[in-house]
């Protein structure tokens, strides 16, 4: 199976020039999940405990920006 068909909000993000995400362990803050568009950050998790939370949080986030997005 094909991660857009799995994450099609972090596809879209990504695919679509809306922005980039991150995702890792950073020095201070722990495990952290993100997401950037060319101004800055949308969206910021230290939450997730794994790779699979983290996607899942993002995946999350970034529909929920998109349905605001769009619908105005």
């Amino acid at each position: 199976m094909q991660v857009e068909s799995l994450f099609p909000a972090i596809a879209k993000w990504v695919n679509g020039g809306y922005g980039h995400i991150e995702i890792g362990d950073q020095e201070g803050l722990g495990f952290i999940a993100r997401a950037l568009d060319y101004g800055g950050l949308v969206f910021e998790d230290e939450k997730p405990r794994t790779l699979a939370e983290s996607m899942a949080v993002l995946e999350k986030e970034l529909a929920r920006w998109f349905e605001e997005y769009e619908n105005g």
